[in-house]
């Protein structure tokens, strides 16, 4: 809602009236990535209910020779201040391999089937000498299978297919024979999420790992799909 959005935003670029000033902010990150930032941001007083014009930011390089790791520089740094402000909430992972995945580099293999994108591993608890998570994977989303049900006080809203997907034997094969494992972020079981719609966040220590998981989890949703009354998401594909 709107009243998230303009505390993201002054999250993003600082204001006088914040009583925590000293904060990171935009201004910041431009600084010691050598990049200019354009952080845009149209304020409708009258949005209610879902945010039709979200913020995006365009990051821009100030040197040619530098410009592609000025630019990872900078994605990374935004991701942190981004993570700050979400906190322990569960949209962390979709939060990372979003923000990853909107940056052209490397970090983006060009023949993944599913995606995948090479970030800091968004729920790894341990940190490095300086105090910062260190450990890189690939990773992508699976997005759960849902129905739409109609109820008098909110409407349609969407239930989701979470459970025939995390059984000790379809994770224990993922581990086995793609050395992949799997967080399932959902309000029920799994880590608690409040800020977007429920999914699963597969990560390996290779894309072609990941792929191959992914590929796995698809055949087992769309077999579900076709026993149930759900929907497949089209995020999926």
């Amino acid at each position: 809602d709107r009243t998230n959005q303009l505390s993201l935003f002054f999250h993003l670029i600082g204001s006088k009236h914040d009583d925590k000033r000293g904060n990171r902010t935009i201004k910041d990150i431009e600084r010691e990535a050598n990049v200019d930032i354009r952080v845009n941001f149209l304020d409708n007083r009258k949005q209610t209910g879902i945010i039709r014009h979200p913020i995006t930011l365009a990051i821009t390089s100030r040197s040619r020779s530098s410009g592609m790791r000025d630019v990872h520089c900078a994605r990374e740094q935004i991701q942190d201040l981004l993570l700050d402000f979400v906190g322990r909430d569960g949209s962390r992972g979709r939060l990372v391999y979003d923000v990853a995945n909107s940056c052209d580099g490397d970090h983006r293999p060009a023949n993944s089937t599913s995606r995948c994108v090479r970030a800091k591993d968004p729920f790894n608890t341990t940190a490095n000498e300086d105090g910062n998570n260190s450990r890189e994977v690939y990773m992508t989303l699976v997005h759960f299978p849902y129905k739409e049900v109609r109820g008098q006080k909110f409407g349609i809203t969407k239930e989701f297919c979470v459970d025939f997907l995390l059984t000790s034997s379809l994770l224990t094969y993922l581990w086995n024979e793609t050395d992949c494992y799997v967080k399932a972020v959902n309000c029920g079981s799994g880590i608690p999420v409040t800020r977007c719609f429920p999914y699963l966040l597969v990560m390996g220590k290779a894309w072609r790992d990941v792929d191959r998981a992914v590929e796995t989890l698809i055949e087992v949703i769309e077999k579900h799909v076709r026993r149930c009354s759900c929907t497949m998401n089209k995020l999926n594909y």
